[in-house]
């Protein structure tokens, strides 16, 4: 007729959705109703029956005299509406507390289950996630593990289905099927019991297990209807979990950002020295770096400090505080500080930290500068070369910096030692991570010392402040990603 012409793309529509969501039920039915437009294809869904200790099939059939109805035998009828809204309940659902809740719910009360325990596969294991009764009483597990269960439910058949991916039904555990020397059986003489996989795909989600005091509860009705809700809850429990580790990225995007904004803000403010003009950037490659820099003035003399810490990222940026913290603590509390004292210091605080309480393979490139008023600098530490620019001469200087990394031996003293370089009025000593050195283009060549040296010379004449500016500029403008965090800082002899 017209109308089943109209009605023809709507129906084949419903049939792809729900062989595509694992519903064969639903398809079966179309099949029925409409020989037609589906043909033949094939009985209901198949399962595993333990009732007399074999394993048969088991096939689902429809009454035709009452429409919206599915007969799992001659004396059960399942009402259509009971499918649509149990699948509904689920489907509707994106968190997963509340997704489980509705199952376990729907499971007591429309699959004959007196008792209700809903395990999820995590890492190749089961856990339980959350267990109901048929007074109403629903419990959170906290995941307990399937070897905390034994007084509780049947292992061996959870482990069963878990194996196999196949029902487990049986009528009476006590006196048939395969699971009568089960030890949980023998003790606790359960009667109905019904474990079911829960799937997606093919792949297992997780694992349905339902008990009833009394035999023969779990009818092929009441099987087929928790098959439906088994499939759904497969989709549901995905799609809550792909929610649930959204928001937990989103959070943790939150918690990065702050962490980013926090370890900046500790930063130094570019200080008001009347011997010097200091400029500098820290930019991360992640939301929190391991690079560092600081300066502090105290008594006539500037310190300054520049590092990077193995690695980028959380770890590297709660390294980088420590070391900001023990640098600040030791010029504080120092009378008359020291290169040498300063030096064994931080390597010492950071060795502690580190390696003896964390047990974490971190540690710290890191160059100290002590810096005179007449532009006298003494330096100590290993870091990147130190860079010098010469406003007489146009040329750029490279000082070696020697020493040891800091955090990885408990004491780094016999291996100190003490450079010395001098800045005239308008030189500039410019100080960098490695990070500006080791950026790659998109054809693998890095930024390296020659190109830095290049950018120093072609912005020096601007100021200390046009240079930085331009050896981040130079480096974005160079690099196809950013790999590693960026430091830069530069101090000009008024």
């Amino acid at each position: 007729s017209g109308n089943e012409r109209v009605a023809e793309p709507h129906l084949k529509d419903a049939y792809f959705a729900f062989q595509k969501f694992g519903i064969p039920y639903l398809c079966g039915r179309l099949e029925q109703e409409y020989p037609l437009l589906f043909g033949s294809r094939g009985a209901g869904p198949q399962g595993t029956v333990f009732s007399d200790g074999t394993v048969a099939g088991m096939t689902t059939s429809f009454d035709r005299s009452r429409p919206g109805s599915l007969a799992g035998n001659a004396n059960e009828l399942m009402d259509f509406s009971t499918v649509l809204r149990s699948t509904q309940a689920l489907s509707g659902e994106i968190f997963l507390d509340r997704l489980i809740e509705k199952l376990t719910h729907q499971v007591i009360e429309n699959a004959g289950a007196q008792r209700c325990y809903l395990f999820l596969l995590k890492e190749e294991k089961l856990h339980l996630e959350a267990s109901a009764s048929v007074d109403g009483t629903l419990k959170a597990a906290n995941s307990e593990t399937l070897d905390s269960l034994v007084d509780v439910l049947s292992i061996g058949i959870v482990q069963y289905c878990h194996r196999t991916s196949e029902d487990v039904i049986l009528d009476d555990a006590t006196i048939a099927g395969g699971f009568t020397e089960d030890p949980y059986v023998r003790k606790s003489k359960p009667k109905s019991i019904l474990c079911t996989p829960v799937q997606k795909g093919g792949v297992l989600v997780g694992i349905l297990y339902l008990e009833n005091i009394s035999s023969h509860a779990f009818t092929a009705g009441r099987v087929e209807l928790l098959r439906i809700l088994a499939s759904q809850a497969a989709i549901s429990i995905e799609n809550a979990r792909l929610v649930e580790a959204e928001a937990s990225r989103q959070s943790m995007l939150k918690e990065m950002e702050l962490a980013r904004d926090v370890q900046l803000s500790i930063l130094p403010a570019v200080p008001d020295d009347s011997s010097y003009i200091v400029s500098a950037f820290m930019h991360p490659a992640e939301q929190v770096g391991g690079d560092y820099y600081d300066y502090i003035q105290k008594d006539g003399k500037r310190w300054f400090a520049i590092g990077d810490v193995t690695g980028h990222g959380l770890n590297s940026g709660l390294v980088m505080l420590m070391a900001q913290t023990a640098f600040g603590m030791y010029l504080k509390s120092t009378a008359e500080p020291d290169l040498i004292g300063l030096y064994t210091a931080l390597n010492a605080q950071l060795h502690d930290n580190i390696v003896a309480r964390t047990k974490q393979d971190l540690y710290m490139t890191f160059t100290l500068l002590c810096a005179e008023e007449d532009g006298t600098i003494r330096h100590a530490g290993k870091h990147e070369d130190l860079l010098v620019f010469r406003k007489d001469t146009g040329s750029v200087e490279r000082f070696a910096s020697d020493g040891f990394w800091l955090g990885i031996v408990p004491d780094v003293s016999a291996m100190a030692q003490i450079g010395e370089l001098n800045l005239n009025p308008g030189d500039m000593l410019i100080l960098y991570s490695d990070g500006v050195l080791e950026c790659r283009n998109a054809s693998g060549e890095q930024f390296d010392t020659a190109r830095l040296m290049a950018a120093i010379q072609q912005y020096a004449p601007d100021g200390p402040e046009a240079v930085q500016s331009g050896i981040r500029k130079a480096c974005f403008d160079f690099l196809d990603k950013q790999d590693d965090d960026l430091t830069v800082m530069v101090i000009q002899k008024k």
